[in-house]
């Protein structure tokens, strides 16, 4: 008879420390592997974060209630007969439970309210004026977009250039400069190094190109001369394991605008350069390979913070001498637009479309890899990624007003500089979109 209680008692020790232990490793899985703010993903590769997380929050939703099952039954056994071990983790066990049950109950209501909002948005709605427009001229024009592809592999980046009629394709060591009346390549810009983002000056005269190489501690940023033809390479010094430069964007004044790279994971600062005055303003770091953006106007810069789960991302004046507060998406971005007077920004996160200075104030949109705004109108380009598709909205509902069918399907990898990436032409004639093996541009009929 006296074994009978002591036996219960460790059965019930047992089933309290099991449900402890259970609970932390759903605690643990949240803390990690959740798409809001987990610690591990910025280790793995990007290919794979959406089916890890995934994965890791079934396993949470599977492992809580387990949890808090086996650590309230090991309670449970301390009723009427007291032994030592069972409290401690079974109440740990069950506040562990409610702890990571609060997150993740306010996650599934989210997602709950997104497929909702998607099942409303496809009954059928009111046609506002703008899209009966662009459907009339899509009706003449016919439902495929007509494009041209231009090849180039290793493109990274592209900006057009009106006064010449030239597109600039940043690939490899080299600027490659396409035609657009002959549809050929004129000889290309060879300034060595791996060159990542472009963008043009206020005049279209002066180039800039970020340069991914470093050496002995110093990174560099070409600026082309495009009417002497010659190359200024403008070089600075590195803080710590920072890499050489990745996004640039010109402001209004004519000083350009670059963030860098990172050998591993970290912070680097953020550096304006002025021509005129060979000068150099750093201000406070940014996270590495933070995407860049100006509006149509050169007014107001853009950026987008990359490898941060926190997903910080803002505008500053094109004058300014400190970063703003950024604001939080809560997820990893990889690019950021801006519209043509700097009012609106649009980010793209795994789950939606972010809208800043928008009564809209969300796209929901999944796998949204690349953005651009229209530089004289009110339309913003999206690249759906698993899709050929970019897709036309207006910008005071954000109703979508037509798709354009760009050929190549574009992979959904979270990282700049991929397939999908979009520019606009100055007049807002003509859309860019990087695709597998080079370029394509089609018509924007707007």
């Amino acid at each position: 008879m006296n074994d009978q209680p002591q036996e219960r008692q460790s059965t019930s020790a047992i089933l309290a420390k099991l449900g402890m232990v259970v609970s932390l490793i759903s605690f643990m899985g949240l803390l990690l592997f959740n798409s809001q703010f987990g610690l591990i993903l910025p280790i793995l590769p990007e290919s794979i974060w959406p089916a890890t997380t995934r994965y890791s929050m079934m396993t949470v939703l599977i492992l809580l209630p387990a949890g808090f099952i086996l650590s309230g039954i090991g309670l449970l056994g301390l009723v009427g007969h007291w032994k030592g071990g069972v409290l401690a983790p079974g109440i740990t066990g069950l506040v562990v439970s409610v702890l990571v049950g609060i997150p993740m109950s306010a996650i599934v209501i989210h997602r709950s309210g997104q497929i909702k909002a998607e099942a409303q948005s496809s009954a059928p709605a009111p046609v506002p004026a703008v899209a009966q427009a662009a459907a009339a001229a899509r009706a003449a024009a016919g439902s495929q977009a007509v494009n041209v592809f231009i090849p180039a592999m290793d493109r990274a980046d592209m900006v057009h250039d009106p006064k010449r009629n030239l597109l600039y394709i940043t690939a490899g060591d080299s600027v490659l400069r396409y035609q657009m009346s002959s549809n050929t390549f004129l000889a290309p810009l060879a300034l060595g190094g791996d060159l990542r983002g472009i963008d043009l000056a206020p005049g279209n005269d002066l180039l800039a190109v970020a340069d991914a190489t470093d050496k002995n501690g110093i990174g560099c940023l070409h600026l082309v001369d495009l009417n002497a033809g010659t190359n200024a390479r403008v070089t600075f010094r590195l803080d710590s394991l920072e890499g050489g430069s990745y996004s640039v964007a010109f402001g209004a004044d004519g000083c350009v605008w670059f963030t860098s790279s990172f050998h591993g994971s970290g912070h680097v600062p953020l550096r304006k350069y002025n021509p005129a005055g060979q000068h150099m303003l750093e201000i406070k770091s940014v996270s590495q390979d933070t995407m860049l953006s100006a509006s149509a106007d050169r007014q107001n810069i853009a950026f987008a913070e990359a490898n941060s789960s926190a997903g910080l991302y803002g505008r500053l004046s094109c004058q300014a001498t400190q970063l703003p507060k950024p604001l939080q998406a809560m997820s990893f971005l990889f690019e950021v637009g801006i519209s043509r007077d700097g009012t609106q920004l649009a980010v793209p996160t795994y789950q939606k479309v972010i809208i800043s200075g928008s009564a809209v104030q969300s796209l929901d949109e999944r796998d949204v890899i690349g953005v651009a705004y229209h530089p004289q109108r009110d339309f913003v380009f999206l690249t759906w990624g698993g899709t050929s598709t970019v897709a036309v909205y207006e910008t005071a509902t954000y109703q979508k007003v037509k798709e354009l069918d760009f050929g190549d399907k574009f992979q959904p990898i979270n990282k700049g500089f991929q397939s999908g990436r979009l520019r606009v032409s100055s007049d807002g004639t003509l859309v860019f979109c990087t695709v597998n093996g080079g370029v394509r541009y089609a018509k924007t009929e707007l």
